[in-house]
């Protein structure tokens, strides 16, 4: 699904009986705890986010794990969020996605019913041409009998995109994806209405070269370090498996959004505790080097 640009926010939000509770019992840094929670919601492909990620949020709020478990708990009670503490999420989040999707639903069928009367236009005036051929079968001397001959000028097949490698995330892209040469999935609809192909070493994974470009640029951009790259594959991939067996589609899944959205999120905020931590622990052999 989509992700959301914004969320809604009721105008009678904070006098809402269950927010001035959750006030009540943990004060007012909880509801800007859990307005960081709402909106990192938003922001995920899915409309979820995981444990890793809301005490990554709590210790950007000043919060301890903690503390954030109990106000985690407390909205989970109070209904303010669902799921479990391993997986939040929020009914009115997945309103307004569902809602978000289908305008853009909507706007892609227009886009597509545009694209296919143009390319009906365009193309060329199926005209037979009738050529003569000579008949000689009943005798050699014989008068040339003119006869008509249907020939059909077969569509010509379009060749495979060229691409610029000079862009060095789209040459490690390329050399990723699949090469499109005849096989079976160039008949798959990811490849011919989307132009997305199968990674080589994750070949449940479809992307389009300027997708996966997008992908490669933004973790070589960010404080993830190299070796953990995969886990962001591995991660993809191993959702896709649980979509496939709970016997759900996954044609039109976009695992493009989910590697640049909640997956990218949940392994930088990984990072980021992770790096955190290792200082932490540092700190203390520091001193006794120092002593």
């Amino acid at each position: 699904m989509a992700q959301l640009e914004y969320i809604r926010l009721d105008t009678d939000f904070f006098d809402k009986p269950k927010i001035k509770g959750l006030v009540y019992r943990h004060g007012h840094e909880s509801v800007g705890f859990l307005l960081r929670l709402l909106c990192s919601m938003g922001r995920a492909t899915e409309g979820f986010i995981g444990r890793d990620a809301w005490e990554a949020i709590g210790i950007e709020s000043g919060i301890d794990p903690q503390r954030a478990e109990k106000l985690v708990a407390y909205c989970l009670d109070q209904g303010i969020l669902e799921g479990d503490l391993s997986t939040i999420s929020n009914s009115r989040v997945h309103t307004d996605r569902e809602a978000l999707d289908k305008k853009r639903g909507a706007a892609r069928d227009r886009v597509r019913t545009h694209r296919q009367r143009q390319h009906e236009t365009s193309l060329p005036a199926y005209v037979p041409r009738m050529e003569r051929a000579v008949d000689i079968s009943v005798h050699p001397h014989a008068a040339a009998i003119p006869s008509p001959v249907l020939v059909v000028a077969h569509p010509q097949v379009e060749e495979p995109q060229e691409f610029d490698t000079s862009d060095p995330n789209l040459k490690i892209a390329l050399e990723k994806l699949e090469t499109p040469s005849g096989q079976p999935w160039t008949q798959d609809n990811r490849y011919m209405g989307a132009g997305r192909r199968p990674m080589r070493d994750y070949p449940a994974l479809w992307l389009t070269p300027m997708e996966l470009a997008d992908v490669v640029k933004k973790l070589e951009e960010s404080q993830i370090p190299v070796q953990a790259y995969k886990d962001l594959f591995l991660k993809a991939e191993a959702r896709l498996k649980t979509y496939t067996g709970q016997g759900r589609s996954t044609q039109g899944v976009s695992v493009y959004n989910w590697m640049t959205g909640f997956l990218f999120d949940e392994l930088l905020e990984r990072t980021i505790k992770e790096t955190r931590l290792a200082k932490t622990m540092e700190g203390p052999k520091r001193y006794e080097q120092r002593r």
